[in-house]
């Protein structure tokens, strides 16, 4: 079977390494074959050009019509003599006996999605994404589809911690990670090694200075390479090492400080590499595994762990990018599995500000409004507050309703006194209506001011002048 050309995708933009492969239904049983066994050999196609260390997406043809399995490849170039026997999930044994003349490659299970995340990574939704076919026999993967896979794969196999400080410092994007192969003394490390273990889709937190600032997934697997330009910090060296790709970082509102994750947890997830030390401080080093529970305590600190649900229904559909969402987790409390969405229509900062609250007051006028009437608006602007100030997110934010003091207070037309009194400034007095409504307010005690929340409060006078 030749390779799919181009012409199957709208884009010309594809993902190195990474391939789309027709599983045909009605010649073999591809999950019955990866539900008995890690290893699966399948056929080459001379002009696709696979090579090891690949990752391969197998596209389930009718009646499936998804994506049904993700695999990386250990070898390549096999006789039809020496490959492995899985005669028994071959339905069409003349189809098997035609491909005698081909090279065959190894299949390592990665990842088998679940039938949540085929709904996902169907055919009609790839198609929104720029796939114009079904995939025939092999093409290389678009970045458009590679991203759906990364976004879309809900279930969660391992969750990953990275330490990252002179990363974290320059604002890197979090693009990828890396790591040399070898120390200055020629041995191997295992906070290293564990980069190549990491597989598409596992989320990863990003620990930087004391706090949990955000996540990420993994979007392309281990892959050999020199240390990039923006990961050295002297002079240039050309250190071999490995270096995994990632996901869109998603930044938590709130960063989650060590302390946030109960201390008799941090001990006792002490599992070969774990972050830990035994005292429960985070150790040196750089990559690592960390249990579902304690993401989980990462999540609920954040305001991102959602209740569970095996349903897909209100899971956000994210078209095109990821950031029109923000990263959620769901926990299963049975067996521990854990599964991703992505939220639109309440921040992981509302959801601590407001809880399961129906309704709220304002925090400058104290009418009392449905939630969805009222912004989380900052006192002290977000770009401007350190990692300790936006963890201190119960006095940086204040409930401000939609209906008009949220406009006023993000305009400067009214500000706080050191006493709590709103006084008014600037061209409020434009139109008789604007006048009046701030003329409401005028002399009135904020709702939301308190004593710990005053220097906020006094930073933002002194950026008015």
């Amino acid at each position: 079977m030749p390779e799919t050309s181009n012409s199957a995708t709208k884009s010309d933009a594809v993902s190195p390494g990474s391939w789309l492969v027709a599983s045909q239904q009605k010649k073999f049983d591809a999950d019955g074959a990866f539900a008995d066994r890690a290893l699966v050999d399948w056929s080459e196609s001379s002009s696709a050009n696979i090579a090891g260390g690949d990752t391969l997406f197998l596209y389930g043809s009718s009646p499936i019509g998804a994506l049904t399995h993700e695999c990386v490849v250990e070898k390549v170039g096999i006789p039809f003599d020496e490959r492995l026997d899985d005669g028994e999930f071959w339905k069409d044994k003349d189809a098997l006996l035609e491909r005698k003349q081909r090279s065959w490659m190894r299949l390592r299970l990665v990842h088998t999605f679940a039938p949540q995340e085929r709904g996902r990574l169907s055919l009609a939704i790839m198609k929104l994404h720029g796939l114009s076919a079904a995939p025939q026999s092999r093409m290389r993967l678009p970045e458009a589809i590679a991203d759906l896979i990364a976004r879309e794969s809900t279930v969660v196999d391992r969750f990953w911690w990275v330490n990252q400080g002179g990363t974290a410092d320059r604002r890197q994007d979090f693009q990828h990670l890396w790591a040399p192969l070898t120390a200055a003394d020629g041995r191997r490390r295992r906070h290293w090694d564990s980069l190549d273990e990491a597989n598409v889709g596992d989320v990863v937190v990003h620990y930087s200075h004391g706090y949990v600032i955000g996540s990420s997934r993994v979007r392309r697997a281990s892959r050999p390479m020199v240390r990039p330009a923006d990961f050295e910090t002297g002079a240039l060296r050309d250190d071999m090492g490995r270096e995994v790709w990632l996901h869109q970082f998603s930044e938590f509102e709130v960063p989650v400080a060590l302390e946030e994750i109960p201390v008799e947890l941090r001990k006792d997830d002490l599992g070969e590499g774990s972050p830990f030390e035994h005292s429960g401080k985070v150790q040196q080093g750089y990559f690592f595994p960390i249990v579902p529970a304690v993401v989980g305590e990462i999540f609920k600190a954040a305001g991102l762990l959602g209740s569970f649900s095996t349903e897909t229904e209100g899971l956000s559909e994210v078209p095109g990018n990821a950031q029109n969402g923000e990263r959620q987790i769901q926990l299963d409390p049975t067996d521990g599995k854990a599964f991703v969405n992505y939220r639109r229509d309440q921040s992981g900062l509302r959801k601590l500000l407001f809880g399961n609250q129906q309704t709220s007051r304002c925090g400058i006028c104290s009418r009392e409004y449905p939630v969805e009437f009222l912004h989380t608006a900052h006192i002290k602007s977000r770009s401007a507050c350190s990692l300790e100030e936006r963890v201190d997110w119960r006095n940086i934010v204040m409930p401000a309703c939609l209906f008009g003091c949220d406009a006023l207070f993000e305009k400067s037309f009214l500000n706080v006194g050191p006493d709590g009194v709103i006084q008014l400034q600037g061209n409020y007095n434009e139109t008789p209506s604007l006048a009046a409504f701030a003329k409401s307010l005028e002399g009135k005690v904020v709702r939301a001011f308190t004593p710990t929340n005053r220097v906020y409060f006094e930073w933002r006078n002194n950026q008015l002048g």
